[in-house]
This record gives C-alpha cells, structure tokens and sequence, in this order.
C-alpha cells in the first residue's frame, strides 16, 4: 500500500535521525517528526507515536524558531503529545507558544500557573482566552492587575470565578468603565456585592444590573438602584436645561432671530458680537455661497446641524426659505458642519480673530446675488 510505505519511511528516516553520530539536518527531522505524529498516525501504533514524541522532544529546544512554530501550530491541539513537549511548546516565544496556550488539552492547571508565573503577559492572555479557565487560574491571573487581563477574562464565557476573583473584579472596574458591562452581564458578582456598584455605575450599568440581577437584589440594593437612576435621570435634566439656557445667553438666539424676520443689519451685528470680527469678515461668514465661515461660527457656538441648514437655507434662499434649488454648495455646507468638530471650530475662530483675512472669501450664492431677502 502507497500510505503504508510512507509512513514507514518517514519511521526509517526518524530511527536513523535517532541513532547516535549519525549527522542530520534538524530541520528535516522535525519536518517528518511532524508528519509522522499527523498525516500517518492511523498507521503508527501508539508506541511509535509515542517515540516519535520523545524525539521530538528531545531535539526541540536546537529545532530552528520556524520550524518550532510550524511544529506547534500543527500538533497544538492533540490530546496524545506528551506533558513536558507541550510545556515546551507553550513556554517558547509567543509566536509558538500562542495556539499552544490556546487549545492545547493536555496542559493542565500546574502547568498553566508555572506558565502565568514565568513567562510573558501575551502568554497570560492567551491562557485567559483559553474554552475552560479554572477558578485556580483565574484568581492566579488576577494578582497581575492588568486591565487586559481582566477584560480578556470577564469577555471569556469559559472562565470561572472565586468570590475573591469577583471582588477584585468589582474593585477595578469602579476605575475601568469598559470592565462594567461585561462584568455585570456575565453575571459574575454575587447579588451581595451588587450595593458596591449601584453607588459608581453609570445608567447603562445600572439598567444592566437590574435586567441581569432582578430579584436575586436584597430590597434595600433595589431601592438604592431605583433611586440612583431618578437620580441621574434629574442630573440629565437639569444639565440639558443649563445647556440650552447658555444657548439662549450666548446672543445666538438673537443672530437666529434676526435671520428669521429678514433684519439683516442686527444679524450681522450679533454675529460681530460673536465671532468678535470686523465687518468685512462678517460679511464673509455671513453670505459666503461656501457656508463655511457659517458653520465654524455655528459649530463654536453649539448650533445644532438641523439649525445650521435652516440657517444657510434663509441665508442663500433655498426651498423652502426662498426659490432657489438645493445645489452642490449646499451639500458641501452640511457635509462639512457635520465633520467639523467644536474645538476646530473654536481654533479656526481665534487664527481669523488674529488674521480677519484669513476668512475665505466666497461669492454669494445665486439667489442673494438676485438680491432676494431671506423668506421669514
């Protein structure tokens, strides 16, 4: 049979490579190592394959890094390689050792902590992303402090947690925001430790812990977080009326106003009082067909982009403020409004309040050459 007599010469090639004095290529031995322990195994018996194993054990640490790696991604997997080979494997270099770390079965949980102890933080996380993470590995893992590794292990669905483990948990996620929601939504905190969190969480959290905790909570905990989000719903509140009370302070209004009923002359005086600029320079941000100069006066003063449009369709009389169709200045106008950011804005405004003539000159659009007043 063609397989038999492969298989059995890759076994006479591997039992010359073993004899003593006998020079080989360490290459080549790891190459037909490899393929004996996988595309010829059905016709090894297992005390071949178990040779096979112990000289590749022995030769692996002098085998060259690509072939290690090449060995390791091919054998990583396999519940029949031998303890100390994939000890070997998994404490190499990261590149080797990965898929090891990640699905080797045969490595157990004393090999694992030498592994967590002695070598890299990439070789810790590769075991937190491991299908099973016993509570032992992951209280070990934890006495790192490292953020990754605690997200790595939260975002696991295979890892398992002490009560200890869940406390540390709970401790740094009150400084790390992105542990919270995976950490409350794996369900991974005891319904005790709950009343901690309730008191720094933000409203996404605590709607994800009454959803996942329900009534496991104490009463007192349900009270508590039924009570902080009343709490954060007032703080929205009163944060949006202070928002749109300095709207209404800043003299925006008045600009907006002014354009409405078509008195123009107190328009560009309120956005003289806001951008602080001479009255050329107003006119330019003012009338420009561009309606960039609009927009970084707009974005730094917190206009909204629906308010932006209206602007800049009163300002150059598009339908439905006047008669003229949207055109392609138009759309160049919102779509640079909405990339630009306020703290641009606010840098574009003082470079003009140094330089007024550094604002763009634009001619106006067609409809205000034709001396049509903006629509009230």
């Amino acid at each position: 049979m063609v397989g038999d007599a492969v298989n059995q010469s890759r076994w006479t090639r591997l039992i010359r490579f073993a004899e003593p004095g006998v020079p080989i290529d360490r290459g080549e031995l790891a190459d037909a190592v490899s393929s004996l322990c996988t595309e010829g195994d059905d016709a090894l018996s297992p005390s071949e394959i178990a040779m096979a194993y112990e000289i590749l054990g022995r030769l692996y640490p002098r085998i060259e890094l690509a072939v290690r790696r090449r060995l390791a991604g091919t054998i990583a997997g396999r519940a029949d390689v031998p303890g100390n080979l994939a000890t070997l494997m998994a404490s190499d270099a990261i590149e080797i050792a990965h898929p090891v770390l990640l699905s080797s079965p045969v490595l157990d949980d004393e090999d694992l902590e030498n592994i967590i102890t002695n070598q890299s933080n990439a070789h810790r996380l590769a075991i937190c992303q491991r299908p099973e993470v016993s509570v032992r590995i992951s209280d070990v893992l934890l006495t790192f402090d490292d953020d990754t590794i605690c997200l790595a292990l939260v975002r696991n669905p295979g890892a398992r947690f002490s009560e200890n483990g869940a406390l540390k948990l709970l401790e740094r996620a009150e400084h790390l925001a992105a542990l919270r929601l995976p950490l409350v939504s794996r369900h991974i905190l005891p319904a005790r430790l709950i009343a901690v969190m309730v008191h720094w969480a933000d409203d996404a959290v605590r709607s994800a812990l009454a959803e996942t905790y329900g009534d496991e909570l104490p009463p007192d905990v349900k009270d508590a977080l039924k009570q902080a989000v009343r709490d954060v719903r007032k703080e929205t509140e009163a944060s949006e009326t202070h928002t749109i009370e300095a709207f209404l302070s800043s003299g925006v209004e008045a600009m907006v106003n002014a354009v409405r009923n078509g008195r123009m002359p107190q328009a560009e005086a309120e956005v003289a009082r806001l951008s602080r600029l001479p009255a050329f320079a107003v006119s330019r941000v003012l009338y420009g067909a561009d309606g960039e100069g609009l927009a970084v006066l707009c974005r730094s003063h917190g206009v909204s982009m629906p308010l932006f449009k209206e602007l800049y369709s009163r300002l150059n009389g598009i339908i439905p403020f006047g008669h003229c169709q949207p055109s392609r200045l138009f759309s160049s106008a919102l779509d640079f409004f909405s990339r630009l950011s306020a703290k641009e804005a606010d840098a574009i405004l003082d470079r003009w309040r140094r330089n007024p003539e550094h604002v763009r000159t634009s001619q106006p659009g067609p409809c205000r050459q034709q001396g049509l007043p903006p629509a009230s």
